[in-house]
């Protein structure tokens, strides 16, 4: 999302697997944490509003059979 002049515009969508539920941004900004399903996803900030690169740093799974969604 972009803010400018009193107005919100949807500038980019970071598709991430199963469904995502929650998300909170890190104290400094630099990291977005979104709760994914059984998983935690982690996102570069910087890469998601540049468009350049990978924004997904990385998931965190609660372990095999153990119901995590993701890989």
């Amino acid at each position: 999302m972009k803010r400018e002049k009193g107005s919100a515009t949807l500038v980019r969508v970071i598709p991430v697997e199963a469904e995502p539920a929650g998300m909170v941004l890190t104290h400094g900004g630099a990291l977005l944490v979104v709760s994914d399903g059984e998983c935690v996803v982690f996102l570069d900030t910087a890469a998601m509003r540049s468009g350049h690169g990978d924004p997904i740093l990385g998931y965190l799974s609660d372990g095999e059979d153990a119901g995590a969604a993701c890989t």
